[in-house]
């Protein structure tokens, strides 16, 4: 939950610059647009590439791929050949435990610490209204509260004394894995366990927290406050809550807003929770790299490395598709999306003051054309190709439509010279 409270206003008045003075926008401006023009496609087209060496290596995958029935007595005959098994038996070579909290999670695959501040931001609103060669802006800050994954420096904020961000972060986010684990008889290495991110939030037991009492992130005031969290309130010393209220009374900011008597954290708390990968069953792809049965990543003909791990039982084309699955929909479909942005602002620039109907079309229509031509460049295709005829075709009208306009433009100016000239 965010609390905001409103800081201080300021109007000023200045004269209206004339363009020339803006080169360092002007600069700055042609810095993004150039980022985003070039950055974007670029980036589209990582994603389409692995896409389809991901697909590919999962076509061959799936050919030679060996399941075998049990996770019991690997068979040195199939050192060499990438299996597909199921387990029930899993267990780490090592177990990941957090030494500041003393807490442990035997036989978790992967445990993160994530870290989050109490801290102010500050964010501000502008009205500006012309007067003749003048400019009023009406500039006023605003301030919110919550929680926030790093500290937010609040030193150059307007008012830095009364929304002050204590910069205390005595355990920050931390991150474990188990280097091996054991799935049965079988052996998987890290990068098997890399690909695996089920992550779940841990909720801790009496049991579990015997050893916290006693730990580091105790003694700087942690207590466990169940649902999975611990808690350290921030206590300011006696000579900084004076300091405070000094720098509070010097720069306008002893004022009492309603926000002040909701229920709110205080800027400086810290809370900590933890997530884990423990799954109870799971199902593994990787090469078979000795007769005792170690799993690691098997490489494709075209240099794709598969190593898969799926908490539950799968088959292994079950597993390929939930990996393919998840890269589309947290990767590829974002970057197509991110494609048809590109394609709406690059009409409205180019294009502008048409109707949203017009918008829509053409960037949907841009956008495919753009996706075509990335894909026939990565896997050349008669649908990519006539895709991307579409695209070329949308950047010659757009072209020639630009060309168009400027010579209507050279034109209707030379005609106005020539009035006043007469």
């Amino acid at each position: 939950m965010f609390f905001s409270r409103t800081g201080r206003t300021y109007v000023t008045r200045r004269r209206i610059s004339r363009e020339n003075d803006h080169w360092c926008v002007k600069m700055f401006v042609f810095i993004l647009a150039t980022v985003f023009l070039v950055g974007i496609p670029l980036y589209v087209h990582s994603c389409e590439q692995e896409l389809h060496e991901m697909t590919l290596a999962f076509t061959e995958a799936d050919e030679v791929m060996v399941s075998v029935p049990s996770d019991q007595n690997p068979q040195a005959a199939n050192a060499g050949e990438l299996l597909h098994l199921q387990s029930a038996d899993i267990r780490t070579s090592s177990t990941n435990a957090d030494p500041d909290f003393q807490l442990a999670v035997p036989n978790s695959l992967k445990m993160k610490r994530e870290t989050e501040y109490c801290q102010w931001f500050e964010h501000y609103t502008e009205t500006r209204t012309k007067h003749g060669d003048e400019e009023e802006v009406v500039r006023t800050y605003h301030y919110t509260k919550g929680w926030s994954p790093h500290r937010i420096p609040s030193l150059f904020f307007d008012q830095p004394f009364r929304y002050n961000n204590p910069q205390r972060d005595p355990f920050p986010s931390h991150y474990w894995q188990a280097e091996s684990a054991s799935l049965g008889d079988y052996t998987i290495d890290s990068d098997i366990i890399n690909s695996i991110s089920s992550f779940k939030p841990k909720i801790w037991d009496s049991e579990s927290l015997s050893e916290f009492r006693s730990s580091s992130a105790a003694a700087e005031q942690f207590n466990y406050m169940g649902n999975g969290y611990f808690y350290s309130p921030y206590e300011s010393s006696g000579a900084e809550t004076l300091a405070k209220l000094a720098g509070q009374f010097l720069e306008g900011s002893l004022d009492v807003q309603l926000f002040d008597f909701l229920p709110q954290c205080t800027a400086g708390d810290i809370r900590v929770r933890y997530q884990t990968v423990e799954p109870k069953e799971a199902s593994v792809i990787g090469l078979q790299k000795d007769a005792i049965g170690s799993l690691g990543g098997w490489t494709s003909s075209r240099g794709y490395v598969v190593a898969l791990l799926e908490e539950g039982f799968h088959t292994g084309a079950g597993m390929m598709i939930l990996a393919t699955q998840r890269f589309l929909h947290w990767t590829v479909w974002v970057a197509r999306a991110l494609m048809m942005l590109w394609s709406a602002v690059i009409l409205v620039v180019l294009v502008p003051n048409q109707s949203l109907l017009f918008y829509a079309a053409g960037a949907s229509g841009l956008a495919l054309g753009a996706l075509g031509f990335i894909w026939l460049i990565v896997d050349p295709s008669w649908y990519s190709a006539l895709l991307s005829i579409l695209f070329l075709a949308i950047v010659y009208t757009l072209g020639n439509a630009l060309v168009t306009e400027n010579k209507l433009h050279g034109q209707a100016q030379g005609i106005i010279l020539k009035k006043s000239y007469q």
